[in-house]
């Protein structure tokens, strides 16, 4: 029985264990190098400073488990990975693919999950003090609510995200690419969004009081009720065909009526 083994230490790597149950089990430090793991269960197991990298993962179960400053790294079969409650604090996820993963009130304090992919990925209220994940994929991303104050998102894409309600106050979204991104009552607050693009976004009464614009575009993006008090670089924003009143801006220009063609004779 592997349920509550202890398993400290051991070298499983290349292991098929698919399905298998690792519930409870003590795990630190074991070495399951390209393992193959799809839909097993590692419910509240121990796994501090395993390491897991290269193993497939589909549909596993890591609810509860301690994961502490794991190495889950070039995983890229990882589809819909269950991360409820998990401890992540330290835990390294560089260059894998997790679509689809959960992290429900997961701990990810000082993760690093740079350079991965998290397209339509869930968060709900987890921990995410000094984390990075820059140059990561979040596109239909549901971050809505989360705070990710002082985060680093540099580069990140956020196409189709929803960040409704959301804190990413002294953010770095350097070049990030939000475009199609709902954030309606975001706190950009002191972010630094240097050649960020919020295309067509929703940022109907999202807060950027300080933040940084410099070469950054909102073209066709909804502003009613942002706030731009004190931004800095304003004039080399650009706002083509963005609409709403926003406080910090001025007016924008009515767009054009659409050339109606003419009437047949």
């Amino acid at each position: 029985l592997l349920e509550a083994a202890d398993l400290s230490g051991a070298s499983l790597q290349s292991v098929d264990a698919r399905g298998a149950s690792f519930a409870g089990a003590k795990m630190s430090k074991v070495i399951l190098q390209r393992a193959h793991l799809d839909g097993a269960s590692f419910a509240g197991a121990s796994l501090h400073n395993a390491d897991l990298s290269s193993t497939t993962l589909h549909g596993a179960n890591f609810s509860g488990a301690d994961l502490a400053f794991a190495k889950l790294t070039m995983i890229t079969e990882g589809r819909g990975i269950i991360f409820d409650g998990a401890v992540l604090e330290g835990a390294s996820f560089t260059d894998s693919s997790l679509d689809n993963a959960s992290f429900v009130r997961a701990s990810l304090r000082k993760a690093s999950m740079e350079d991965m992919r998290l397209s339509h990925a869930r968060f709900v209220g987890c921990d995410y003090s000094g984390i990075s994940l820059a140059d990561s994929w979040l596109t239909h991303a549901q971050l809505s609510g989360e705070v990710l104050d002082g985060a680093n998102l540099d580069h990140a894409r956020l196409m189709h995200a929803n960040l409704t309600g959301a804190s990413l106050v002294n953010t770095v979204l350097t070049e990030g690419q939000l475009q199609h991104a709902v954030a309606v009552g975001a706190d950009f607050t002191g972010a630094a969004l240097n050649i960020a693009d919020f295309y067509d976004a929703s940022l109907q009464s999202a807060r950027f009081v300080g933040a940084k614009l410099t070469d950054a575009s909102f073209a066709g993006a909804a502003l009613s009720g942002a706030d731009f008090t004190r931004v800095i670089d304003l004039e080399k924003a650009r706002f083509p065909n963005a609409t709403g009143v926003a406080v910090g801006l001025p007016p924008f220009p009515a767009r054009a009526p659409s050339p109606h063609p003419p009437a047949p004779p």
